[in-house]
């Protein structure tokens, strides 16, 4: 018994057993194929009939109706283009150009850091809050464009406002 074990134990044993195992499900299935049963009325493979006495397919001119009268459309017409209307003068005006927001008053520049590719700038207002601040950032309508070493860009709308230390006497 125990030598029996051992051969099962091997690498081949094993697949051989598995391989047994599998040859003695197929023919099970051979001999009594399981079948799902049948709910409702089984469904036809027999092709659609064809109008009596008529072997060839039905003219392309029977389908015009399905192209005059598209399936997805809500009113199920004819797509037709819209009519051409003249354009609305008031339309074509150009709106007026806006001024640009003023730049950010009351804030000084307390610092800058630039670390590992990240920068950001640090805003100290004139209540004491600080306010940091990283290139695409917003402040009073104004965007941080760029930040360097000694300063950053706003810029809003075309215009640009620059802001760096301030020199101490």
């Amino acid at each position: 018994m125990v030598g029996n074990l051992t051969v099962l134990a091997s690498p081949l044993g094993w697949r051989v057993a598995v391989a047994l195992g599998t040859a003695l499900v197929l023919i099970a299935e051979l001999i009594a194929p399981t079948t799902l049963p049948v709910i409702g009325e089984p469904l036809s493979t027999a092709p659609p009939p064809r109008s009596v006495g008529s072997d060839k397919p039905t003219p392309a001119a029977d389908y015009a109706a399905i192209g005059q009268h598209p399936l997805f459309h809500t009113s199920r017409e004819p797509w037709s283009p819209p009519a051409n209307e003249p354009p609305n003068p008031a339309a074509a005006v150009a709106p007026p150009m806006r001024a640009a927001p003023q730049p950010p008053q009351g804030y000084r520049l307390a610092g800058i850091v630039i670390s590992d590719g990240v920068r950001s700038a640090l805003l100290q207002s004139a209540n004491g809050t600080t306010v940091r601040l990283k290139v695409g950032s917003v402040l009073d309508g104004w965007t941080v464009r760029e930040i360097n070493r000694n300063g950053l860009r706003f810029q809003a709308d075309s215009a640009v406002y620059e802001v760096s230390f301030t020199k101490h006497p």
